[in-house]
C-alpha cells in the first residue's frame, strides 16, 4: 500500500506547516471535531481552522497504522497528542 500521501500529511502538521498541508486537502473537504459544534466545510476554511490549531500548540505527533499493516484490527487507527 502506498501511504506517502497520508504520510506526507501528517508530517507537515507534526511539523506544523500550514503551507504543506494545502495540496493533501480536497476543495469539497469537510472537518468535523470538539472544535465547533458544525462541520468546517470547504478546503480554505478547513486550512484556516488547522493553521489556528496549529499555532497553539507547540508540537504534534502522529501515529498512524493500517489495517494492511496488521492483523485483526479497525481498518485504520489514529492516535494523535499536542502539547501546548
Amino acid at each position: 500500500m502506498n501511504t506517502a500521501h497520508v504520510d506526507n500529511y501528517f508530517a507537515a502538521l507534526s511539523k506544523r506547516d500550514s503551507l504543506r498541508i494545502v495540496p493533501h486537502l480536497a476543495e469539497n473537504v469537510v472537518l468535523l471535531g470538539p472544535i465547533f459544534p458544525g462541520p468546517t466545510i470547504g478546503k480554505d476554511a478547513v486550512v484556516e481552522v488547522l493553521s489556528g490549531f496549529l499555532e497553539t500548540i507547540d508540537s504534534l505527533e502522529v501515529n498512524l497504522r493500517f489495517a494492511s499493516l496488521r492483523i485483526g484490527t479497525s481498518p485504520c487507527s489514529l492516535a494523535s497528542s499536542a502539547t501546548a
